[in-house]
């Protein structure tokens, strides 16, 4: 197969299905605003319930404690954040649900006898392709600024310093609120998966923000805090502020607030 004649490993037509897709500053005012008109689905309905099983917490002693926080999970707008957190809640945080799991995979010499650091969420061919950044607004013990979570070194790197809740308000479309600790943005880089991938890469890449997301909500829920998982950022402006908007093959994917 020429991969040069198929459209599928062509990069420009990712790229321009990426960016036809963004939330960006005008067009969100003009047309892609939420439209409040409209209906929640039903459960599918089968004429033919004969084969019905009724589930039961079958092994619930072993399970309870992750069940409570699986209950206990859900979002939470800024409005309602009332958590303070200081480096010790951040850290653990991270660590906890995109961290490292000690176990590695060491690949052959066609890779250069690279060595895989797993991490504790899925990710296709165990390639990593969603960066974590985060603008650090309220914890304790940190710089306010602009970070990047280095997961492999276990580290956060200062990018940028603190800028002004107006500046960090405009990169939203929602009200962050006083009370928001940090944000979080998940920036799919497809420079490497899309050549093994093709425009599959794209997929897999929301789908790997979602898995890191759930676990990052997961864990802050047991840590006593809020959060909220959100698509309501400008991508233009998030991408300006995150200095990628000049690298084709990253997007800023999803975001998260927490309080």
């Amino acid at each position: 197969m020429d991969l040069n004649k198929n459209e599928f490993f062509q990069y420009k037509f990712t790229f321009n299905l990426i960016k036809s897709m963004e939330n960006r500053f005008f067009s969100w005012r003009i047309s892609n605003d939420v439209n409040q008109r409209y209906r929640f689905p039903s459960p599918p309905f089968f004429k033919d319930e004969k084969g019905k099983i009724t589930l039961k917490d079958y092994k619930k002693e072993n399970i309870d404690s992750l069940d409570q926080t699986l209950v206990d999970r859900s979002s939470k707008q800024p409005d309602q954040f009332n958590a303070e957190w200081d480096i010790s809640d951040l850290s653990s945080c991270l660590k906890k649900s995109i961290g490292l799991r000690n176990q590695y995979i060491n690949l052959n010499e066609y890779f250069n006898n690279h060595t895989i650091k797993l991490r504790r969420y899925p990710s296709a061919g165990a390639m990593y392709s969603v960066h974590t950044y985060l603008y650090i607004n309220k914890v304790k013990g940190l710089l306010s600024g602009l970070y990047y979570y280095n997961v492999d070194q276990e580290n956060l790197i200062l990018l940028s310093e603190k800028i002004s809740h107006e500046k960090f308000q405009s990169l939203f479309a929602i009200s962050l609120g006083e009370n928001t600790a940090f944000s979080l943005f998940f920036v799919a880089d497809l420079e490497f998966t899309f050549y093994k991938y093709g425009a599959l890469a794209y997929k897999l890449a929301l789908i790997e923000s979602g898995h890191m997301t759930q676990n990052i909500q997961l864990v802050t829920t047991q840590l006593g805090k809020n959060s909220l998982p959100t698509c309501a950022f400008y991508a233009d402006r998030v991408e300006n502020f995150l200095n990628i908007d000049k690298k084709k093959y990253q997007h800023c994917i999803y975001s998260m607030l927490a309080g």
